[in-house]
């Protein structure tokens, strides 16, 4: 029974390489108007308050921890 499983790695040890299919890729006004598309659906579902990140009590314990290491 060992050998028949040992049979099985050998031959799976084999494959050097798997295919891997090709990518769709857009080209001129096509692409264009695809990545306008992005960014409009990017801009009308951006619900993301604007904050200021130096308030954050992280931001300061990051601060102390890199002033001690010399770091910042």
């Amino acid at each position: 029974m060992k050998t028949c499983i040992h049979n099985r790695q050998n031959e799976k040890s084999k494959i050097m390489a798997i295919a891997i299919k090709a990518i769709p890729t857009l080209y001129g006004e096509d692409a264009i108007r695809f990545r306008e598309e992005i960014e409009r659906v990017d801009r009308e579902n951006d619900y993301r308050p604007e904050r200021d990140i130096t308030q954050d009590p992280r931001y300061a314990m990051m601060k102390k921890i890199l002033s001690k290491a010399k770091l910042f």
